[in-house]
């Protein structure tokens, strides 16, 4: 079965969703930060969130590594 190509705009596209969650993560963490001062308690209940988003930007950034592959046609 033949394999499909993967357009340049597709690969740009996933390194901009890349980027748009670092930065989301970044905002993440300094509101964590804020709220660890008033409350060490809710900023540990909200460590979960933190992993998640950490989770999401490494399958993107898997996506991203096997998109390349197609297009690029490497092993």
């Amino acid at each position: 079965m033949a394999q499909k190509s993967v357009d340049a705009a597709t690969l740009v596209e996933i390194e901009q969703t890349g980027t748009d969650i670092r930065a989301e993560i970044a905002a993440f963490d300094k509101l964590v930060s804020e709220v660890g001062r008033i409350s060490p308690a809710s900023a540990a209940e909200l460590g979960g969130i933190g992993d998640a988003l950490r989770l999401v930007l490494l399958e993107i950034t898997e996506l991203g590594t096997r998109m390349y592959a197609v297009r690029w046609q490497v092993a």
